[in-house]
């Protein structure tokens, strides 16, 4: 703010010299906007993105189990799987067919395999 005098230096008044923002502010929350906009539509690209790569693994594993559960049924030998426990979590049908009572008698949770068919 800037005083003014007369050719007497006696006070006039005082001057102020503005400049209307409206527009400047307008553009600021366009930019803004704009800003918010790609990051939300970069994050769910992100996350489209990790649901693929998840699928694609999901079905990977399953191909995975379903060529292991084959290989595993084929062995003419019984096969049984523990946990760290002891527990038995899977055996091939040939385990089952010798060692199913004895691992029931010694009160483990025996799950068989069914055969895959080709």
């Amino acid at each position: 703010m800037t005083a003014t005098h007369s050719a007497k230096s006696e006070l006039l008044g005082y001057a102020k010299v503005t400049r209307d923002l409206s527009a400047k502010r307008v553009v600021e929350n366009i930019a803004r906007e704009l800003i918010r906009e790609q990051a939300a539509r970069a994050a769910a690209e992100e996350a489209e993105e990790a649901e693929v790569s998840i699928r694609v693994e999901r079905e990977r594993y399953r191909a995975l189990s379903r060529r292991f559960e084959v290989i595993f049924e084929a062995v003419g030998d019984g096969i049984l799987v523990q946990d760290r426990t002891g527990k038995i979590i899977f055996a091939n049908a040939a385990a089952a067919g010798e060692d199913k009572m004895r691992a029931v008698a010694a009160g483990f949770d025996v799950h068989i395999s069914k055969p895959v068919s080709a």
